[in-house]
Formats: C-alpha cells, sequence, structure tokens
C-alpha cells in the first residue's frame, strides 16, 4: 500500500509516490512477514514500500552483502535515497 502523492517535505517538486521507502533490518527471531505484521498494527506499514531482513538475505548489516543486495533488489534507481543507522566499516 503506498501513501499519498503528498509533496515531500523539503522537496517540493517530488511527491511519495515518486520514491520507494524500504525497511531493512538485523531483526533475526522475525520473518518478512511477521515484521510486516508488526509495522501494520503501528500503522506504519503504509509508509514503506519493501522490508528487508537479515531471516530473508542471509547477511546482517553491516556487511556488504547485506547492503548490496538491498541495491541489486532496488535496481538502484535514481530516486533511491539510502540513509543507514549502521555504522560502515568495509575495508
Amino acid at each position: 500500500m503506498r501513501p499519498s502523492a503528498a509533496p515531500c517535505r523539503g522537496h517540493p517538486d517530488t511527491t511519495r509516490a515518486d520514491w520507494r521507502i524500504a525497511l531493512a533490518t538485523n531483526a533475526a527471531a522475525s520473518k518478512e512477514d511477521e515484521i510486516w505484521q508488526a509495522l501494520a498494527r503501528a500503522g506504519l506499514d503504509r509508509l514503506l514500500d519493501k522490508v528487508y531482513c537479515y531471516r530473508t538475505i542471509g547477511h546482517k548489516k553491516p556487511s556488504r552483502e547485506f547492503f548490496n543486495y538491498i541495491l541489486r533488489d532496488l535496481r538502484w534507481a535514481e530516486n533511491l535515497c539510502f540513509w543507514s543507522a549502521t555504522i560502515l566499516k568495509w575495508t
């Protein structure tokens, strides 16, 4: 379920419909559908297009494999804004 096409804050020429927003988590105890259910209970599922979790990917943050999986799946589009609270320490 996608949010309405309201303008994005700080970017008046862009609407939410122009962006894909995903959650990436290291949750090991929950499967992707369980994460969606928890988000729905809080009313947050409507804000996201995709959920990526350790149990699906098989790698945890901050591994390169974890983020490469996500970037490949999202096809690294021009309208992709990537933000992570994880500190990356790749060598």
